[in-house]
């Protein structure tokens, strides 16, 4: 069971590692700030199936988690990384007493 497992494993990893993932990589960046999340979707899937195969095949499920996450882990290591400006914090929920417009006497 555990060679069926490693075999099956390793043919995915190999899989991962030798298809060019263009298109993925941009999928789940365009949906990443968005409600769908295909990223997030895709992994749970990944995960789902994995730990379903080792539990199928009475292993421990933790090893089909931990072969998804190093499938994911070949699969963005050649995301193309894009450099981004460095944004400028902005503190929320409190103002300075120059920017608040309230009146401190009110007038009847």
């Amino acid at each position: 069971m555990l060679l069926t497992f490693v075999v099956l494993a390793g043919l995915a990893v190999l899989v991962a590692h030798r298809v060019p993932h263009g298109r993925l990589h941009g999928i789940v960046r365009a949906t990443l700030h968005t409600s769908d999340q295909f990223g997030v979707r895709f992994v749970i899937l990944l995960i789902a199936a994995l730990v379903g195969l080792s539990v199928m095949l009475d292993l421990d499920m933790l090893l089909g988690a931990f072969v998804a996450g190093a499938i994911w882990r070949i699969i963005m290591a050649r995301h193309p990384r894009r450099t981004r400006p460095r944004s400028r914090a902005r503190s929320r929920g409190s103002r300075s007493a120059s920017s608040c417009r309230c009146s401190s006497s009110t007038r009847a």
